[in-house]
């Protein structure tokens, strides 16, 4: 018998290698996946961006906001514009 296929999840190709390979596979996989169906992926998106566009223009805002700040000298001024200005 042997105990490796067992410690390792049994009869399972996949576990029998250690994780950084198995890991290595998996993206190696996913990447392939990705490649095969790029044209779906780039329609697909491009879609969906001129829906958003398209639904963003035409939607009316819910929310607004405006703000103003007023600034009022409250004390005493201690210069005048004259005495502030340097002269050479």
């Amino acid at each position: 018998m042997n105990h490796n296929k067992l410690e390792n999840g049994g009869s399972n190709p996949a576990f029998l290698k250690n994780d950084g390979a198995v890991q290595e596979d998996l993206l190696q996989a996913t990447l392939q996946m990705v490649w095969r169906h790029r044209w779906t992926i780039l329609v697909i998106t491009t879609l969906s961006l001129v829906a958003v566009f398209l639904y963003l223009l035409k939607a009316t805002p819910i929310y607004t906001s405006t703000s103003r700040l007023y600034v009022e000298q409250s004390g005493p001024r201690i210069m005048n514009e004259y005495e502030g200005a340097m002269s050479v």
